[in-house]
């Protein structure tokens, strides 16, 4: 049994830990930690540490940047695993040597190995390095969540189909690819691909039947390769931003809720391909139209939608082709 004194200090650390539970990991790190060694050893306590957020660029500069990724590195070696969310963005706004390159990338895949087994989000901002996931991925088996970003030229490669529990996919960059066989795990329910510059989709996006939410914002797809989309059955939530409009946006019938966002494509054709979507899209609840052209945006074509609840429309006077 513990003794009266032992059962007071663990209270007391309790306590403690509540009330340092508000403080961003900034703070209880680097003030509250600093304070006393009881301090400090609650300041790592599990429940403190779930959540790790490190950022690159507001290092002030390559070098900066690089000691602090060894440092967020021994860090996470000593608790890593206690950490199920990591939001990582190693970009810094300054060119850097290839050397430089691979270190900041070997420090990332560092840090996320240490942590792979329990991560439940993992955000990477990779900038415009060009990055193979893969060290970690095999590891990642309780997954749910995971966002790459970067810049127009970064690409990534990824091989994801181990990741049984990922539900949330967003990529957001110029390039990637996939890899071979079936790179998408059919577990994803909600995926959302931005700036990604091949013509043609994915042929992968059309067999996540589990998938209940898409978007598609800035990217190139034309629109018949986007047809495929209505093998999507279980789709609820569409958002087409950006881009062209699938050739069968109007066989996507299950929709709940439909948002299109300055669409690419002649006035008239836009109209057309909404006019005969939204006679047949009747199970929407939501709709949100912005930067239509004028003639797509008439309240008629909302005479189908009997079980709309909320609307949103933003009509624009430009032509855009």
């Amino acid at each position: 049994m513990p003794t009266p004194l032992a059962r007071d200090s663990a209270a007391h650390d309790d306590l403690l830990a509540k009330c340092f539970s508000p403080l961003d990991q900034e703070e209880l790190l680097s003030r509250a930690a600093l304070v006393s060694r009881r301090w400090r050893a609650v300041s790592t306590r599990p429940e403190l540490v779930r959540s790790v957020k490190f950022l690159g660029s507001e290092c002030g500069d390559g070098a900066a940047a690089v000691r602090a990724a060894h440092s967020l590195l021994r860090w996470m070696q000593r608790h890593g695993q206690a950490v199920r969310s990591l939001d990582l963005g190693l970009e810094v706004y300054v060119e850097l040597s290839a050397v430089v390159q691979n270190e900041m990338v070997s420090l990332l895949d560092g840090c996320v190995s240490v942590c792979a087994g329990s991560l439940e989000c993992l955000e990477l901002h990779l900038s415009d390095f060009n990055h193979m996931l893969g060290s970690w991925v095999a590891a990642a088996h309780r997954l749910e969540d995971l966002r790459l970003s970067g810049l127009a030229c970064m690409t990534a490669w990824a091989t994801l189909e181990h990741m049984a529990s990922l539900q949330r996919l967003d990529l957001w960059a110029g390039e990637w690819q996939l890899g071979t066989a079936v790179a998408l795990p059919a577990s994803l329910t909600r995926l959302s691909i931005d700036l990604h510059q091949a013509e043609e989709m994915p042929a992968q996006v059309a067999a996540l039947t589990n998938l209940r939410s898409l978007t598609l914002d800035f990217v190139q797809y034309s629109a018949a390769s986007m047809a495929s989309l209505r093998h999507l059955t279980s789709l609820q939530h569409a958002s087409f931003e950006y881009c062209e409009l699938p050739d069968s946006l109007s066989e996507l019938t299950q929709l709940e809720v439909l948002k299109v966002v300055n669409p690419r494509g002649e006035a008239s054709a836009v109209a057309a391909s909404l006019d005969g979507a939204l006679r047949r899209l009747t199970q929407l609840t939501g709709l949100w139209l912005d930067g239509m052209p004028a003639a797509a945006v008439g309240l008629a074509l909302l005479a189908p939608l009997a079980h709309l609840q909320w609307l949103y429309l933003q009509s624009r006077n430009t032509p855009q082709g």
